[in-house]
């Protein structure tokens, strides 16, 4: 009997051993960080994308109090990197650094292995306008010139974007739509040969992302944004609001992971991008790429790029370049 109760009292022990390390071994294997995040930019280096990364990933670091690296896997305009997210783990150390273009206009226009719904949707934090530009010396100076002019002279006019499903062709196909007005469309294969295309008078209009130092430097006029009103600068410079549509084309940048990362991983990391979002020399950073600095969460984001993806759907499928 003694023996009986003694090994009862043993396994008793054990038990008890193990309910109360139980919570501490379980909350160490769940803590998030414990390993260095990296951010993959589906573009090569130097370019807006790649600098808004660089910047959220060095004020990151010390809000996460873990090692943040940016990786560039450029190709197929951004498809290429977002689709090898798809493929990685959902555990939230692979975070791809989203773009519109290869979220939503290229997903229509190219047949590619995933869609927007195959990512959890963290944060974003800034937008680059997208803006039609005419030369500083065009007859026009507003918008409202320009317009009446297209009416007048229906196919006399052209515009540049950097290809077929860009932001900016976008932006102009649906500007072209809203104020039925006939221009023609000359892509190039780049942001820069369409500018060049526009210094040069081969075509009238640019439509691109902001083109700041030729802008300041007088060598191109802005005459219109996609910028929501709630975000636009310029008061002089109108938008879609101004002429009562709701319509919004921004460029936006922010973090997404692959579908299925816990909602604990997500929410911590969405706290901590909204955290970087608010500090004052992280705006001022992102204010110094020509971008502008914003702050919206995991809901709002994945509602942006649901709405972004309806909008140029519709505009894509008036063209004829949908592939399905």
């Amino acid at each position: 009997m003694a023996s009986r109760a003694r090994q009862w009292t043993t396994i008793l022990s054990v038990a008890l051993l193990m309910i109360v390390l139980l919570p501490w071994s379980s909350g160490a294997k769940d803590v998030f960080p414990s390993k260095p995040i990296q951010i993959i930019v589906p573009f090569p280096p130097g370019g807006s994308t790649d600098q808004s990364a660089r910047i959220i990933a060095s004020k990151l670091d010390p809000v996460l109090n873990q090692k943040v690296i940016v990786m560039n896997k450029p190709g197929g305009g951004g498809t290429t990197g977002t689709a090898w997210i798809t493929q990685q783990k959902p555990d939230g150390y692979t975070l791809l650094l989203a773009a519109p273009g290869p979220l939503t206009s290229r997903t229509i226009v190219e047949k590619v292995p995933y869609t927007y719904e195959d990512f959890d949707y963290v944060a974003y934090h800034c937008f680059h306008e997208e803006l039609l530009a005419v030369r500083y010396d065009a007859p026009w100076k507003t918008i409202e010139e320009f317009i009446e002019d297209a009416l007048k002279n229906p196919g006399k006019y052209s515009f540049s974007t950097s290809g077929a499903g860009a932001m900016g062709h976008i932006l102009m196909e649906t500007f072209k739509y809203t104020f039925k007005i006939d221009v023609t469309h000359v892509p190039f294969k780049g942001g820069a040969p369409a500018l060049t295309a526009l210094l040069g008078g081969h075509v009238d209009v640019l439509a691109s992302e902001a083109v700041e130092a030729h802008i300041k430097a007088k060598a191109i006029r802005k005459i219109f944004s996609g910028l929501s009103s709630k975000n636009k600068t310029e008061p002089g410079v109108k938008n879609f609001e101004e002429f009562g549509h709701k319509i919004i084309i921004e460029g936006f940048n922010g973090l997404a992971a692959p579908k299925g990362t816990p909602k604990e991983v997500i929410r911590k990391l969405e706290g901590a991008c909204l955290a970087v979002c608010a500090d004052e020399g992280f705006k001022e950073m992102i204010r110094n790429t020509g971008a502008i600095p914003v702050s919206v969460g995991s809901e709002g984001f994945a509602q942006k790029v649901k709405d972004d993806y309806a909008l140029f759907k519709a505009t894509l499928d008036r063209l004829g370049l949908s592939v399905k």
